[in-house]
């Protein structure tokens, strides 16, 4: 701004419109940009106060237009107690997301459960009024809620980790483990996104599954995030929850608008598992879910999202696909002037093995 226009542009009935908003409302007809306009709007009848465009005096470093989180938020990380917990990346996306609220107006909750017997499940409502009461308060009427689930599954059923009896897990049926667990923090909830950290295999059985997308319902959040993997790695998901930390997070974009770039960003985890969404779809006759997988492509190692095995199964090498191969069976003529034949009555036998690293 000139120095000789500053007491203009601080007037109470100047409005400011920022350099991002301006993009968007001119993004089809081109306009300069004034920035600084008389009681309203431009497209309100607002006229510039500035005899001159801004001029601009660097260029975009990050991103072009986004949308700082204002409102406060709660990161609630519910963990089965054990001593061989899950290992996650959670406490380290909770250190990065604090740093975008100096000022206060972030917290982070890990609710550490074991609901194996009823004596416990008493003992955990008990703890979490007090928990419950204190994130209302923090919250308010604007807050928002995004929600971790880290536990085992039975591999054999899909049923979750309840918690431990004599030292051995005791499993128990999705449905079951999710009301109870949830149950104090119902109300923080709903609207809320959350992301699964547990094995596939609660996938894998469709009764769990079935458990699972209705829970997700009754819950009423937002959205919900599963990794299908057999034996799932949560550390391997460690730059996709980083990435949506920042976008959704703290610039509060659109889940499912954004949730490919998500997945570029994070190109190991395609080779581990593959990623489920799952949002709330409010149609005419009832919320419905809306269930979409990612699977990662590749034109020679990951057709279609299909796998391609590790090993050959005509000649048993492993990594064979990270070179070109040609083998050919031929039959060696016994005459020096004679040229080699294949093998009577078959074609010459030709493999050849790919690998491109994605």
């Amino acid at each position: 701004v000139p120095a000789a226009h500053l007491d203009v542009v601080q007037r109470v009935d100047v409005v400011f419109l920022c350099l991002s908003c301006h993009s968007q409302r001119t993004h089809r007809c081109p306009a300069p940009y004034f920035g600084f306009y008389s009681a309203n709007l431009p497209e309100e009848g607002g006229r510039p106060v500035l005899p001159h465009f801004l001029e601009l005096n660097g260029k975009f470093e990050t991103a072009s237009c986004s949308l700082l989180a204002a409102t406060p938020i709660a990161i609630i990380h519910f963990i089965i107690g054990a001593n061989d917990e899950v290992i996650t990346p959670v406490p380290l996306l909770s250190r990065y997301l604090q740093h975008f609220y100096p000022n206060g107006g972030y917290t982070y909750l890990e609710v550490v459960f074991d609901v194996s017997t009823h004596q416990k499940i008493d003992a955990y409502n008990r703890t979490q009024q007090v928990q419950v009461a204190q994130l209302i308060r923090h919250l308010g009427p604007a807050g928002r809620v995004f929600a971790f689930f880290s536990n085992h599954s039975e591999q054999d059923s899909g049923w979750l980790f309840a918690g431990k009896v004599n030292g051995k897990y005791i499993a128990m049926s999705v449905s079951q483990v999710l009301s109870t667990v949830f149950g104090p923090y119902i109300s923080l909830l709903k609207a809320a996104n959350i992301v699964f950290l547990v094995c596939g295999s609660i996938v894998a059985y469709e009764d769990s599954f079935v458990e699972l997308k209705q829970a997700i319902l009754d819950i009423k959040v937002a959205s919900a995030i599963i990794f299908p993997a057999t034996r799932f790695q949560p550390l391997v998901a460690t730059n996709f929850l980083l990435a949506l930390a920042e976008l959704v997070i703290v610039e509060q974009l659109n889940l499912q608008k954004v949730f490919p770039a998500l997945l570029s960003l994070s190109n190991r985890l395609g080779q581990h598992t593959k990623v489920i969404l799952m949002t709330k779809d409010d149609a005419i006759n009832g919320p419905r879910l809306s269930v979409t997988t990612f699977a990662r492509a590749h034109t020679q190692t990951q057709p279609w999202g299909i796998d391609v095995p590790a090993q050959c199964p005509l000649c048993g090498s492993t990594n064979s696909w990270s070179d070109k191969v040609g083998v050919t069976a031929l039959e060696k003529s016994d005459r020096s002037n004679a040229p080699d034949q294949a093998e009577p009555g078959q074609a010459s036998a030709q493999v050849q093995h790919y690998k491109t690293s994605w």
